[in-house]
């Protein structure tokens, strides 16, 4: 397994965590859930892209997604997704 490298503030902390000079906070277990929450979303926002796709290319997109019954734009955010999440492989 690799070991990831740490800078020197996270080896101190590192190491104050191993001597035990850490205590839980009383709240944990909701601060623990209001920052996973603060995360969250801070993962869902969406950001703009530009992409540059032939004309032939964006007409069956916008094709394919008709058939569906949804944006291309969606279609195309969702495949991305996929990709993302490693559900579709692509085929080189």
């Amino acid at each position: 397994m690799n070991k990831i490298k740490l800078d020197k503030y996270e080896q101190t902390i590192e190491k104050a965590l191993a001597a035990g000079n850490f205590k839980r906070i009383k709240n944990f277990a909701d601060e623990k859930d209001k920052l996973a929450k603060a995360a969250e979303n801070t993962l869902n926002k969406m950001r703009n892209i530009n992409l540059r796709v032939s004309i032939r290319d964006l007409m069956k997109v916008k094709s394919r997604a008709e058939e569906t019954g949804i944006p291309y734009q969606t279609l195309v955010r969702s495949l991305i997704r996929q990709y993302a999440s490693g559900q579709v492989q692509l085929r080189v």
